[in-house]
């Protein structure tokens, strides 16, 4: 609905903020109506949590933790022998190359992120994308991105899961992981870690009361996400 006064040879579209021009002319056959539909990333607000969920995930790496990065959206995951492939093919919702803001010259990191909303949960086809991106991509990190400020039992035992695969193939048992938790609490937060946990959540481990965990670099968030998020 507009207003008089907003009636303009074109008019902005109050959801997605195009402009548009007034059709001035009749559409034919008679019976058909003028309709409009929004168009864009963010446009159908239901439609559009998961373009929040991915953007959130790109922006605390490059703005909250101050890192370098370049990311692809929506990377399908192929096979090598370009074979046809009846079933849907696997997809990461982003893929992105970080880099950590200091003065040590390294090599950037790999990072592979799975995006939920508040809706939808992480399933078992997201572990088997998961496991198929490790096998290709073994030094590779591996993060689950969710816009709820927790995960639920089912969630959390399907990433422990993901955490064991990952184990198997590798000799040292002790060693963390490189998979990353993150909920509404991180993304959401203009704080980094371990900033963002005040108040938020009931007990903060020592190892990041203390910053000790900054000299890890990604490798000690990860653990730290692990212990609070999987408990």
């Amino acid at each position: 609905w507009y207003s008089i006064d907003d009636i303009r040879y074109k008019v902005k579209c109050v959801n997605c903020l195009e402009e548009f021009s007034i059709p001035i002319h009749s559409p034919t056959p008679k019976n058909l109506s003028w309709s409009y539909r929004t168009i864009g990333a963010f446009s159908p607000a239901a439609q559009s949590y998961g373009s929040y969920a991915v953007l959130l995930a790109l922006r605390f790496f490059a703005i909250t933790l101050y890192g370098r990065t370049t990311p692809i959206f929506g990377l399908e995951i192929k096979k090598k022998d370009g074979g046809d492939n009846k079933e849907k093919t696997p997809e990461a919702d982003l893929a992105l190359f970080f880099r950590e803001n200091n003065f040590l010259v390294k090599n950037p990191d790999l990072i592979f992120v799975e995006c939920k909303t508040y809706t939808e949960g992480f399933g078992q086809k997201d572990i088997e994308t998961m496991e198929l991106l490790a096998g290709n991509f073994p030094n590779a990190y591996f993060a689950f991105a969710t816009l709820k400020k927790s995960l639920t039992t089912t969630e959390k035992r399907l990433i422990k899961s993901f955490i064991s695969f990952l184990k198997k193939r590798h000799r040292n048992k002790n060693l963390t992981m490189k998979i990353l938790i993150l909920t509404g609490i991180e993304l959401y937060s203009d704080k980094e870690p371990p900033r963002c946990w005040e108040e938020q959540i009931k007990s903060i481990p020592t190892s990041a009361s203390n910053f000790s965990f900054i000299f890890k670099g990604l490798i000690g968030l990860c653990e730290l996400t692990q212990e609070i998020h999987l408990a």
